[in-house]
């Protein structure tokens, strides 16, 4: 079933706040072994898993698990973020943080590389 316009945003948006609540929840467990927490990471784990299973619920909303062209068309779309990347990279240099700069630069790069690799899915798929 089709989502309303206001509804599709409320699901990508709840989508996009797991994701990156789950990405600091791992980056935090590993940075609480390195601390020698490890009881405290396994509860950030833990935690990241089940909130790993909010983000599939939401993501079954928004692309149809029975269409595989259309999802590689569809992340052909989202992935294609280089440009945008290499925009940041610059913004990042001129304000003198080399750092994130370089770390733009890299993603940018493994963009286009995962990019190539999903236009080679759907050409398999034509």
């Amino acid at each position: 079933m089709e989502l309303s316009n206001v509804i599709g945003e409320s699901v990508a948006d709840a989508f996009a706040a797991e994701c990156q609540v789950i990405q600091r929840l791992l980056w935090a467990a590993e940075a609480a072994d390195v601390d020698g927490y490890p009881d405290i990471a396994s509860t950030y784990r833990s935690i990241a898993e089940v909130k790993q299973g909010h983000a599939q619920g939401l993501v079954e909303f928004m692309y149809d698990p029975d269409d595989t062209s259309g999802n590689l068309d569809s992340f052909i779309n989202e992935v294609d973020v280089s440009a945008s990347l290499r925009t940041k990279a610059g913004a990042a240099e001129a304000a003198g943080r080399h750092d994130v700069a370089e770390w733009f630069e890299a993603i940018a790069i493994a963009s286009e590389r995962h990019l190539e690799r999903l236009r080679n899915s759907a050409d398999q798929l034509r």
